[in-house]
């Protein structure tokens, strides 16, 4: 019973409710700077492939990590 307790108890204090509220209308910007550049790419070029390379660029630093941590997994203390 506490522990279900526990898992609000950090939305009840302000800097929390700060926090969180800071990031999460950071978090929307960020989607609507990428859907303007999309926008933009395509009233400038009208191509649907210059969309997707600009697509391609935000997504390949992702997915280039993601492969080298696959590869490489981090240590672990014995």
């Amino acid at each position: 019973m506490a522990r279900t307790a526990a898992v609000g108890a950090p939305l009840r204090h302000p800097a929390f409710q700060r926090l969180w509220l800071g990031l999460s209308i950071s978090y929307l910007g960020d989607q609507f700077t990428v859907i303007a550049l999309l926008w933009f790419v395509l009233q400038l070029s009208g191509s649907g492939a210059a969309v997707g390379f600009v697509i391609l660029c935000f997504d390949l630093p992702g997915v280039v990590t993601g492969a080298i941590r696959l590869k490489n997994p981090p240590l672990t203390e014995s």
